[in-house]
């Protein structure tokens, strides 16, 4: 605990409760470390949940934690009664007093001041970044009682029941509700710091911890981790909710009025479900997305879009489950921009690899339909960072548009699709951007390509969408032939004619005929995906690859990271890995020293039958692997 916290609290509650008749104290910068403890003006309950959990603080640590609790029991901020607002503002600013109310500066966050005030009557002046803080729990009464109990009952042990409940009952993830009943929420920035025995205890690994952290800073704030003695909860991304209490009330909302009630049998499941009505109530709903399905979202979500945007596993499942009410498909800010190649790439994942009658598959069509719409837009512009002086010049030459020049030195292009402007950069690049609005198939967009090239890879994205292959997704998912719980890429159901076909030629029976399909087709037939998508038993399994490998048809080879043992004949090339004689199939190239730049393993570009149809093809023209 910083020095001088517990002295910076005492003094901020005797200067709020100050009988000061008028008063400007200008040199006075504020309480000691207040930018440590402010955000609990708005609620106490983070701090004793973390106070109260066995895993999120070590013994030391939650000692000086109820001393803090034993310090805060006794100000202005634990009165019921008491009026407090906190104000943000531009300017720095020190305590004042009059007779209406006292101020104290709080610190300083995102060129943004904070304060506390304490108000002497109802009301007060109307200001437009004020926020009344509305008391929940953790009066005098009740914080001295949770303290006593703390230390003579000890810690709460784990119930790992509890974040099942909050999930069942929430918007959230099991892995965010674990992190959030347990208090460890303040280590969210650092996830690393969370031992390998938490991780353990609360049942998340190393993915879904980032993904949940990534969930709960969407919700919360995205500024965890002030300090590693007290959790924060952090500033909205939105300056307009600057300092609403949802994220602190989640938690206070949640604690019995008899902090007792905690140490009883079920009290942490009892709260599970107090925190999932707040939630629901102070947060929103979203729609119920099976576990299964965020945790097979965050296992490949690394793979999505042409750059990092941020967006949790648990939100990408939520914006195609309701694509609908999705803020981000009518956003025209960098919530769009920065994720709608992410988007796209979820969207393809989740037709192949969900079953039927997943709510985030059902999804998937009219997410596209929005995608497209969206795109043609024609007020959208978006970025395509830097190009160089002579690729302006060919546009310039190709399209017949001269740049302009304005009076302060700015020189500009605009042709309608493209749109570039120089401010004199030492090194002559150009800021490129263009309207997706306009993009086609013409030599004008073609030139864009090749200018594109290198510098971002947007464009195949936006090829993909208006593309036939785009289409065919289309139509298969509205073909709806797939029985509930079945997958795409289970050609039994996808293209029987087609396994028919091959076991007649082969002399297979149906079990190795589909197994052979997509051994010889999909980017990641690894023996999970394999049993999952067909419905199979390991001995099942094994049978039908024995099969393969007998016939020569398939080889095994213990290869790293590919998940499986069975391969077709072919050289094994780029990370994480595939087969050479496959690329073809999905548009990919090999490139320098057997690197392959657009290999995303889960994200196919076609319909998943008309790669089964074009790889068998090859195979009956003499071009098979070998």
């Amino acid at each position: 605990m910083k020095r001088g916290l517990l002295h910076g609290i005492r003094l901020a509650s005797a200067q709020l409760r100050m009988p000061v008749v008028s008063a400007h104290f200008g040199g006075d910068s504020g309480p000691a470390h207040a930018a440590t403890w402010g955000e609990y003006v708005h609620g106490i309950g983070p701090a004793v949940v973390r106070a109260a959990s066995a895993l999120a603080l070590s013994d030391p640590d939650r000692k000086l934690m109820l001393a803090f609790l034993d310090v805060w029991a006794e100000t202005v901020f634990a009165e019921r009664t008491a009026r407090l607002w906190v104000v943000t503002g531009e300017h720095k600013e020190g305590v004042r007093a009059d007779a209406a109310r006292t101020r104290v500066p709080i610190g300083h966050v995102r060129r943004a001041w904070r304060f506390v005030e304490c108000r002497r009557a109802m009301g007060g002046p109307a200001e437009v970044h004020a926020t009344a803080v509305e008391f929940v729990w953790g009066d005098t009464a009740q914080l001295r009682e949770f303290t006593r109990l703390v230390r003579e009952r000890g810690p709460l042990q784990w119930n790992s029941e509890a974040p099942r409940v909050l999930a069942a009952n929430s918007t959230l993830s099991q892995a965010a509700a674990a992190i959030l009943l347990s208090g460890c929420i303040d280590r969210l920035r650092y996830v690393e710091v969370l031992t390998t025995q938490q991780r353990k205890a609360l049942d998340i690994g190393v993915a879904e911890l980032e993904d949940a952290a990534d969930e709960l800073r969407d919700h919360l704030g995205d500024e965890f981790g002030a300090t590693a003695a007290l959790f924060t909860r952090g500033l909205p991304a939105d300056p307009a909710r600057l300092w609403e209490p949802d994220g602190m009330c989640v938690l206070a909302d949640a604690l019995p009025e008899d902090p007792a009630d905690l140490w009883q049998p079920g009290g942490l499941r009892r709260m599970a479900h107090r925190v999932a009505d707040a939630w629901i109530e102070r947060l929103g709903c979203r729609p119920i997305v099976p576990e299964t399905t965020r945790a097979a979202m965050a296992a490949v979500q690394s793979d999505f879009g042409s750059g990092y945007c941020g967006t949790s596993a648990a939100d990408l499942c939520a914006i195609l489950a309701a694509p609908q009410t999705a803020q981000v498909l009518l956003d025209d800010g960098h919530g769009f921009v920065d994720c709608w190649t992410t988007i796209v790439d979820a969207c393809r994942w989740a037709y192949s690899h969900l079953p039927e009658g997943d709510p985030v598959r059902a999804g998937v069509a009219p997410t596209l339909g929005r995608l497209r719409a969206r795109l043609r837009d024609p007020g959208l512009v978006l970025k395509m960072r830097l190009v160089r002086e002579p690729d302006i010049q060919a546009l310039s030459q190709l399209t017949g548009v001269t740049v302009t020049e304005s009076s302060q030195g700015r020189r500009r292009y605009d042709d309608g699709l493209v749109i570039a402007s120089y401010w004199g950069d030492d090194k002559g690049y150009w800021d490129l951007e263009f309207r997706p609005a306009s993009y086609d198939f013409t030599a004008h967009s073609d030139l864009l390509r090749s200018v594109a090239g290198g510098y971002r890879d947007e464009l195949p994205y936006l090829d993909w969408l208006f593309d036939p292959d785009c289409d065919r997704i289309l139509a298969r998912l509205a073909a709806a032939d797939l029985p509930p719980g079945g997958f795409e890429t289970d050609p039994t159901l996808t293209a029987a004619d087609l396994v028919a076909e091959v076991a007649d030629k082969l002399g297979l029976n149906t079990d190795a005929a589909a197994l052979y399909l997509q051994l010889l087709t999909l980017k990641d037939p690894t023996d999970r995906n394999i049993r999952r998508w067909n419905g199979w038993k390991t001995l099942r399994h094994t049978a039908a690859q024995n099969l393969l490998l007998t016939r020569k048809l398939a080889i095994q080879d213990p290869r790293k990271s590919a998940g499986r043992t069975a391969f077709i004949p072919s050289r094994w090339v780029g990370k994480p890995g595939v087969e050479l004689w496959k690329l073809p199939l999905h548009n990919l190239t090999l490139g320098w020293r057997d690197r392959i730049d657009d290999l995303r393993v889960a994200v196919p570009r076609r319909a998943i039958p008309d790669l089964y149809r074009t790889a068998w093809d090859r195979v009956v023209t003499g071009d098979a692997p070998s």
